[in-house]
Parts: structure tokens; sequence; C-alpha cells
């Protein structure tokens, strides 16, 4: 908008041209006028494109350790995989150590009387198992029966008197013979025949039953 005064010199030339007359000398321009209320806000443009993404940053440096969370629940138990395949044998251990012996066992049953190895003696002799002694002389002879630990069921001991002072049979250290007297006299046995009908004569060997109860002699041209 022109300044008012502005408008009066408009007016004013225009009033001198319609007159005919000569234009005069340009007026002095007038003062600036005021700044004029700002008009309203145009209307917000478009949004412009999206620019490129810029180049990645450099790596942060790594946060503190979070604190441990709760323990979840237990998760249903599997179901159990097929068998694997068997694995190599290791390497055997190295031998224990020997147990205790075990008690004793029961004695065994007596086992068959083997077959006597004879000797022939006419001095005291320490006897064997499974031996039979012969016995001559004029003296008596002492035959000593082997030591217990030394034995086994069912082996024996046989002692034939050949000469005319007989023997006799002791038993060794913590040993003991029992015999009834009834059926076994006092004295030393002799290889002779007595209070039978049997002439008096040697004996050439003996035999008695498991009881030592029974017993037989023999002789030479005599019955048994």
């Amino acid at each position: 908008m022109l300044p008012r005064h502005g408008m009066m010199l408009g007016a004013f030339c225009l009033v001198v041209s319609s007159c005919g007359g000569s234009v005069g000398p340009q007026g002095i321009v007038g003062a600036t006028g005021a700044t004029g209320v700002a008009g309203g806000t145009g209307l917000t443009g478009a949004t412009g494109l999206t620019g490129a993404t810029g180049t990645a940053g450099p790596t942060g440096a790594t946060g503190a350790t979070g604190s441990a969370g709760s323990t979840g629940l237990d998760g249903a138990t599997g179901f159990t995989g097929a068998t694997g395949i068997t694995g190599a044998t290791g390497i055997a251990g190295a031998t224990g150590l020997t147990g205790a012996s075990g008690a004793p066992g029961a004695t065994g049953l007596p086992g068959a009387a083997g077959a006597l190895s004879w000797s022939t003696v006419s001095t005291a002799t320490a006897a064997v198992g499974d031996h039979g002694y012969f016995v001559s002389g004029n003296s008596s002879v002492a035959i000593t029966l082997p030591a217990s630990g030394t034995l086994v069921p069912g082996q024996e001991i046989a002692v034939i008197g050949l000469g005319a002072g007989g023997f006799s049979v002791v038993g060794n250290s913590g040993e003991t013979i029992q015999f009834d007297t009834a059926d076994i006299p006092s004295f030393h046995w002799y290889n002779r025949t007595t209070g039978t009908n049997v002439p008096k004569s040697c004996w050439t060997a003996t035999a008695s039953d498991g009881t030592g109860n029974a017993l037989v002699a023999a002789g030479n041209q005599l019955d048994i």
C-alpha cells in the first residue's frame, strides 16, 4: 500500500496532466512506510525423501554383565535314548588282595586203601602211612606210629612179626591206642599159635576186619 501522501502526489499529477499544463518536477520521495503486519504462516511443505543410510559407527564398549536371572522351571524328562554300541573291553585291573582263608571244610570220606609197600626191620622203627613192616630178630622191636598230622583218613600201617622177639606198637606224641582188653591180651603179640588145635608154628601173614575184632592168621602148611 502506498503512503498516504504519495497517493496525494499521484492525484496531484493527474490533476496537472488533465489540465494540459507541463509536467512539474518530481516530488520528493516520501519516507519508507512502516513494516506491514506479517502475513499468516504458509502451509507445511511435503516431507522430503529419506536420506541414504549413514556409515555404521564403531562398536561401542561391552556393557557390564547383567544380574543372573532366576532359574527356570525344570523341563519334562525326555524319552530314553536307544542303547549305544558296547564299548571295547577295558584293560584288566590289578589283582586284588587275597581274601581271608575260609573255615576248614568237613573231613572227606576215607579213601580206598592203597597197596602197602613192605620193609623188613629188626630194630626200633618210625612207621609211615601205607607201609607194612616184617619184624625179625630175637629181641622185641618197637614200631612207633607216625604223627597224626602226617596221616589222612584211609591210610594203613601193617606189622607182621617174623622173629622170636616179637614187636610192640607205640603211639606218637599225644596219641593213644585204644583196644578191647577182653579180646587182646596185655602182653606183646608174637607170631605163634596157642590155645588152638593148630600145632605151634610161626605165622606168615595176618589180617583183620575194619573193627580189628575179627583176626585171621596164615602160616606155612597151616590153614587160615
